[in-house]
């Protein structure tokens, strides 16, 4: 089965997602996302010009951080 954290699509070689791009790529709802930001749970975004983008850095980062968490039983359901 797959794991929430895994890409959609095959990673990007550099570069930034939009929101949107982003979303898809991690298979979650934009609004899920605005949830993970309100909580401080979502991937860093830059701002350019009056856009919010997700780097690759970023993305990476925020996988391997919910992986973790994810091992140690941090992401909100009980481990057996």
């Amino acid at each position: 089965m797959a794991n929430s954290t895994e890409p959609v699509e095959e990673r990007r070689s550099g570069g930034s997602f939009s929101i949107a791009e982003w979303c898809r790529h991690r298979r979650l709802s934009v609004s899920m996302f605005y949830k993970l930001d309100q909580e401080g749970r979502a991937p860093a975004t830059i701002r350019i010009g009056r856009r919010r983008t997700v780097t690759q850095e970023a993305d990476t980062a925020w996988a391997a951080a919910n992986q973790s968490a994810s091992r140690c039983g941090h992401d909100g359901t009980s481990r057996t």
